[in-house]
């Protein structure tokens, strides 16, 4: 074998220096009756001989295209040729301009472009291929709308494509214009920035995410390499150029073989073993995986698993195809164990042995950051145990009775002996069910073993599979099965998979309820367990009455000092906050604050709830340092009970620095957001609820202050991973997306806006109900867009824009003033933005009366939001300038700059409209003191 690689290297490595035409004889002359030899290095040449046949090439040609022998010189940088890049540079194609050229491959170039009309910035890839007859034609077209379909926030959008032409040879060449990816290389990136071990498997976690879903709609990308991954500067993530993508299925007739048999498209490094046998029958989504994993082990180690620069191209293919990769683990130890075996599962050279998708791949990577068992590695009891305990570390914290005469060395928690009334019970309780329990842990844990629907099992997933065994094996003991559905119940909640807890959670309160009846402690202690859960997933019509049933029951069977009535009230406040009922809330609040206020339930959790239940409510209403108070009592406790990192410590934090930027320490709250992200990041990760909770709480504090372009990624970010993780209707869905409309208007992205606003305000209506606070949030952000892009218009199609903002503005008004009141912060943000409504559409008195009625309840109800104030009286003062009052002006814009400043555009922009204010009036020289 390695005699005839030798062979093949030598005879391709001369006859590619030929001229096409003379290839063939040479190719046979030089291997003579060898028909294996002759098929081999036909194969290596293939590309030489199909140049130009644009028919069985893929339509979408990649910026990597390599034949064999292109890949090949690729993979060694020795390309000896390079197109003129300036040849296309200044030209037009369609409506876009070449400004200069960005990457080069071996089917086409790629150009940084511009659209003539809207300035957007796009990469256009111009084939070098020319145009076929109909069939080809109709081919392109189809890959083009495949293609096209893919929408996903890990990858680049494909925009248009078409055919332009050649004035100097009069030849039609292939186009395709993408999104363009303003970042750099996922290698580079991951180097420059400096990321962590766990940042790198995050970063790689969010491209399979596009890559999965590509492959569901029957796409396989086949070039994944670091160049065709890029990451903006934010942390982004774009797959681009799935250009020698092969469609596995097809919408229509034009059926299109991507892939020709002997013909090799990617690059060497990251190719899979069957994709460098050129049989395209052999490639599938597995072959994607096994990029990923050379993309991993490069991220992580520096450098590739097989190494195969300076080898000729036919020793390079036999050495990816035959070599075992290096183990993760040679480049550092601390990758020895899960994070390797992922690795080494991704790269095996049978695809039947790696992971069967890139989903697959993935989650096991999760697993790993999660501290959960691996699919990859077969689970016997002990690994699994060991994994429990880590990834558990509360639930074993209570372990008290070892087992050490089993083989596993199983562990069981000590609250399974609590049923015992007392200690003679109790010790003959605690045999009797640790015994019990060590044999269906030691059988449940060996089931991980049994592979099923092709992986195995992770805790989770185990805990899943064995309920039915659970009932079956503790029949006789439904307490000890509610206890231990309970706790899954809880964990399930912590990690914010709550669709799950709920499940565990009516199935423990169920046990309970039959066990010791309805009214006991433990099925009412469920019950709110359970409520909470529905109020997170704002699920509000089953939390009303449940809230309610509970609360009664409790108050009945257990009296109302117990310490479970105490959280059944807080419960059904609660759920009166989540339905706007701002008013009983706090009522509600209020009454268990004051029978909370004593030595024994202080630095109880119940009371501690009912004060951050109360801060938000004071935070909302603008009594920001009644707010910040409550906070610091809170943080204090926390802090010592818990530590300064502790989820329960940092959740308030996030909701004191909110209330910090709202009084205007921007400075604390600042440093206070970036803290407590650096931390989150570690204690939580990017996916979690709280997580994006905190990101879009920043992004909230970064619009405040002018920071438009920053808060837009974030919001989106949060809008997509909300819209992913927990549905369009849900509530945290909707206020990202409004937040994202507000980024659309204030980067004057109006149009955008008024299709996001419109959408976002007629579902959150649909889904609701109109006289819902979020409805007329959404209501007041569309009527903004639509002022916003009126001002692109004239004529009667601006009066008429004009007019429906604002009757949807007065509408989305009246909806929040009857939910919170006259004086509510929001609501007098919104009358403000009435008043400028009506001023823009002439009714210059109606806003002046307005904007003065705003100003003076903004000065009495909220004195300390002074940047707020600023703002307003500001608007105030355009108003009255608009409808001639010059002292009135005078003396709101002296009002306003006499306020502290930030420093930011606003404070310029006012300043310049004062100077201009007094040139008018003929005092330039006391103009120049504002310039």
């Amino acid at each position: 074998m390695h005699n005839m690689w030798e062979r093949i290297k030598t005879i391709v490595g001369e006859i590619s220096e030929l001229p096409p035409s003379d290839r063939e004889a040479a190719l046979v002359e030089r291997c003579g009756d060898d028909a294996r030899l002759l098929s081999e290095a036909r194969a290596l040449l293939a590309a030489f001989d199909d140049a130009g046949d644009f028919l069985e090439e893929p339509a979408i040609a990649d910026s990597a295209i390599y034949t064999r022998t292109n890949a090949w010189r690729d993979e060694q940088k020795r390309s000896s040729s390079r197109s003129d890049g300036s040849t296309w540079v200044g030209r037009r194609i369609a409506s876009y301009v070449i400004e200069n050229e960005i990457a080069e491959g071996g089917m086409g170039s790629v150009y940084r472009a511009t659209h003539d009309r809207t300035g957007q910035v796009v990469a256009l890839k111009v084939l070098r291929q020319t145009v076929g007859g109909d069939e080809w034609r109709a081919r392109f077209e189809h890959e083009v709308r495949v293609l096209g379909k893919l929408r996903h926030p890990a990858i680049a959008q494909i925009h248009d494509a078409g055919v332009t032409t050649l004035e100097d040879c009069n030849a039609s060449v292939p186009y395709f214009v993408m999104e363009f990816v303003d970042g750099r290389s996922m290698t580079d990136h991951a180097r420059q920035a400096n990321l962590g071990t766990k940042e790198r498997l995050e970063l790689v976690r969010r491209v399979c995410e596009g890559v999965q879903y590509a492959h569901q709609r029957g796409i396989i990308h086949r070039d994944l390499k670091p160049e065709n991954i890029l990451v903006t500067e934010v942390g982004h993530a774009k797959v681009v150029d799935f250009g020698i993508a092969r469609v596995e299925r097809s919408e229509d007739d034009h059926t299109t073989q991507m892939t020709r048999a002997g013909q090799i498209l990617g690059t060497l490094s990251y190719m899979s073993p069957e994709q460098l046998s050129g049989d395209p029958d052999l490639i599938d989504a597995r072959s994607d995986v096994y990029a990923l994993g050379v993309i991993l082990f490069e991220l992580l180690a520096g450098q590739k698993p097989i190494d195969i620069a300076g080898l000729p191209l036919a020793n390079a293919i036999r050495k990816v195809q035959e070599a075992e990769p290096r183990r993760l683990s040679t480049a550092n130890r601390k990758y020895a164990g899960d994070l390797e075996t992922i690795v080494s599962t991704a790269l095996d050279k049978e695809p039947s042995r790696r992971y069967a998708s890139v989903s697959e791949f993935s989650a096991d990577i999760g697993r790993y950051l999660n501290n959960e068992p691996i699919a990859a590695r077969p689970a016997t009891a002990i690994y699994q145990l060991k994994k429990f305990a880590r990834r558990h570390r509360g639930f074993v914290a209570g372990i008290a009775f070892a087992f050490a005469a089993l083989a596993v060395g199983l562990v069981t928690t000590f609250v399974f002996m609590l049923e015992a009334k007392s200690q003679e019970r109790l010790a003959r309780v605690a045999e009797r069910d640790s015994a019990d329990f060590a044999i269906f842990l030691e059988r449940m844990f060996e089931s991980a073993d049994v592979e099923q629907a092709g992986k195995a099992m992770t805790v989770l997933e185990l805990l899943d599979s064995n309920a039915i065994r659970v009932d079956t094996a503790f029949a006789d003991k439904p307490r000890l099965r509610a206890r231990l559905f309970s706790a899954i119940g809880w964990d399930y909640f912590s990690l914010g998979a709550y669709a799950k807890a709920l499940t565990y959670q009516e199935k423990a309160r169920h046990l309970y309820a039959e066990a010791n009846g309805e009214t006991s402690v433990e099925a009412i202690a469920e019950a709110n367990r359970r409520n909470n859960t529905l109020i997170w997933m704002d699920r509000l019509d089953e939390a009303d009455p449940s809230t309610q049933e509970n609360l009664e029951r409790a108050e009945k069977s257990l009296g109302s000092t117990h310490e479970e009535t105490f959280v059944a009230k807080r419960m059904r406040a609660d759920f009166l906050v989540a339905r706007n009922r701002i008013d009983e809330a706090e009522k509600a609040y209020d009454s268990l604050r004051t029978t909370l206020d004593t030595p024994e339930y202080r630095r109880s959790k119940v009371r501690l709830g009912v004060l951050n239940s109360l801060a938000m409510i004071y935070s909302d209403r603008g009594d920001l340092r009644e707010a910040i108070a409550l906070y610091d009592e809170i943080i204090r406790i926390y802090t010592e009970q818990y530590g300064p990192r502790h989820s329960k410590t940092l959740v308030i934090s996030i909701n004191r620095a909110r209330a910090l930027a709202d009084i205007d320490r921007l400075d604390e709250a600042k440093a206070s957001f970036e803290n407590l992200l650096a931390i989150a990041t570690e204690v939580w990760g990017d996916d979690h609820p709280r997580m994006q909770d905190l990101q879009r709480n920043y992004a909230s504090f970064l619009q405040n202050i002018g920071e438009y372009e920053k808060s837009y990624e974030i919001n989106k970010a949060t809008y997509l991973h909300a819209q992913r993780a927990k549905g369009k209707t849900h509530v945290d869905t909707l206020i990202a997306w409004n937040n994202l409309c507000i980024d659309l208007i204030k980067l004057g992205r109006s149009d955008e806006a008024v299709e996001e606003a419109r959408e976002l305000a007629q579902l959150t209506k649909q889904s609701r109900g109109p006289r819902d606070a979020l409805t007329a949030q959404a209501m007041d952000t569309y009527a903004n867009a639509l002022m916003s892009s009126a001002e692109k218009l004239e004529g009667a199609a601006r009066t008429k824009r004009q007019r429906l903002a604002k009757e949807t503005m007065e509408e989305a008004m009246a909806i929040q003033e009857s939910i919170l009141g006259a004086d509510n912060p929001r609501v007098l943000i919104q009358r403000n933005n009435l008043a400028r409504t009506l001023q823009t559409m002439g009714f210059v008195d109606e806003a002046v009366t307005q904007f003065a009625a705003v100003v003076q309840a903004w000065i009495e109800r909220h004195p300390d939001a002074k940047s707020v104030q600023r703002v307003l009286r500001w608007n105030y003062a355009r108003a009255l300038d608009a409808a001639g009052d010059v002292p009135g002006t005078e003396r709101e814009l002296r009002a306003a700059l006499a306020l502290p400043e930030h420093a930011s555009a606003t404070d310029a922009r006012l300043r310049e409209y004062f100077a201009e204010f007094l040139e008018k009036h003929g005092r330039p020289e006391e103009a120049a003191n504002y310039r």
